[in-house]
């Protein structure tokens, strides 16, 4: 997590210090071979954790997990987007980055501009650091799918550790999630923004 914020102060300072036309170009230029990386690294990383014994105790009744995340997180997108007055397609757009937060602020940066994309990009990354407050509360009082649908994308990485914490045999399910988000994130803010 201090990682992430010093990835964004430092990006921050490096836009207002080095801001031109051709480092705007040079960035939208580089970033989707980036983010094809980076999700080729949480596939290898997922295939790496997965166990295939854990898979065979698990109940298969995860496999409707991202369906229910993606089918809540696109509701609740609506309903916030609503009461803060903005636009469903845009409500929809943003709450579709399922918690990856880097693809739905350069996705929508590249579409509708700086600020929409800020905001979809502070969205995603509030939803994944109230993940790591909120996930030993919900698998507590509810069940650990719903700490897992919380998390969405970042089920599968970064708050993997924590729901393994929680319940070990959650980290198939949790992989699983965090992957078809994932995958899904950048079509589906492709999708609403372009509507």
């Amino acid at each position: 997590m201090t990682g992430c914020i010093a990835a964004i102060a430092a990006g921050i300072i490096c836009g207002s210090i080095f801001f031109t036309e051709t480092t705007v170009f040079t960035v939208k230029k580089i970033y989707e071979p980036l983010l094809s990386l980076l999700l080729i690294s949480v596939g290898f990383s997922a295939g790496g954790e997965i166990n295939l014994y854990n898979l065979k105790k698990t109940s298969k009744a995860f496999l409707l997990l991202p369906i229910i995340t993606i089918t809540a997180t696109l509701a609740a997108g609506l309903l916030c987007g609503g009461i803060f007055g903005y636009p469903p397609a845009f409500s929809l757009a943003v709450a579709s980055g399922l918690s990856f937060s880097g693809i739905s602020g350069a996705i929508i940066t590249e579409t509708a501009g700086t600020v929409p994309g800020a905001l979809a990009f502070a969205a995603n990354l509030i939803r994944e650091l109230l993940s790591f407050i909120f996930v030993p509360l919900v698998a507590k009082k509810l069940n650990i799918y719903s700490a897992i649908s919380l998390c969405a994308s970042t089920a599968g990485d970064t708050l993997l550790p924590l729901i393994s914490k929680q319940d070990l045999s959650a980290i198939v399910p949790a992989v699983y999630n965090g992957i078809v988000c994932t995958a899904l994130a950048p079509m589906l803010v492709r999708f609403f923004i372009g509507l």
